[in-house]
């Protein structure tokens, strides 16, 4: 039995999203199993709505770093996730220590040793990701994933920054996954003026 096969569908779901997302944008494979790590040791690969004081999901974001709903969506988190890996990476670091430098946890994590072998055993027994994998699910909808949008975010907003993060790339616009409000209105400013340019 594999190690991924041994996991629930919650925390398979929380798997492929990172997978899905670290392959779709061409993420090291060290921010990928920092990632899985990262899930393993705060929240056993579980999406929670709760944790300790104000944290939420599955790498337990504190308040500040999103709303609620924001840190329980992994169409949030998860790209936001990754951003704090680029930032600090630097080469030759391994995957358990990028996890805690991304996570700044009040103590070291225990077992790592451990953790970082049972991170890199799930994700070599986990299944591919198909090409059209749509992020999610939203807060509080099940494990089931989202089915495909026409439209695609194409970047995420950073909490600490309010403005819209929503970019025209010349491509069909759209939103696969998780929308929330920050999404809702750059989308619509973003498409008030194409319609404006279009006149």
């Amino acid at each position: 039995m594999s190690a991924y096969s041994t996991l629930s569908a919650e925390q398979k779901n929380v798997v492929i999203n990172l997978i899905a997302y670290a392959k779709r944008e061409k993420r090291p494979d060290i921010f990928l199993t920092s990632a899985v790590f990262t899930g393993l040791r705060e929240q056993s690969l579980h999406n929670l709505p709760g944790g300790s004081g104000t944290s939420q999901g599955w790498r337990q974001e504190i308040e500040g770093k999103g709303t609620v709903a924001q840190r329980l969506s992994l169409a949030y988190s998860i790209p936001h996730y990754y951003r704090e890996c680029a930032e600090i990476y630097r080469p030759g670091m391994p995957a358990n220590e990028l996890a805690e430098r991304v996570q700044r946890p009040e103590k070291p994590y225990p077992e790592q040793a451990q953790t970082l072998a049972l991170a890199e055993a799930i994700l070599k027994s986990a299944p591919g990701v198909p090409s059209n994998f749509a992020f999610g699910p939203a807060p509080s909808v099940g494990t089931q994933l989202q089915p495909v949008s026409s439209i695609v975010i194409v970047a995420q907003p950073d909490p600490k920054d309010r403005s819209a993060k929503i970019r025209a790339s010349g491509q069909k616009l759209g939103a696969s996954g998780t929308s929330f409000e920050g999404h809702t209105k750059a989308l619509r400013d973003t498409l008030t003026k194409t319609v404006k340019l279009s006149r």
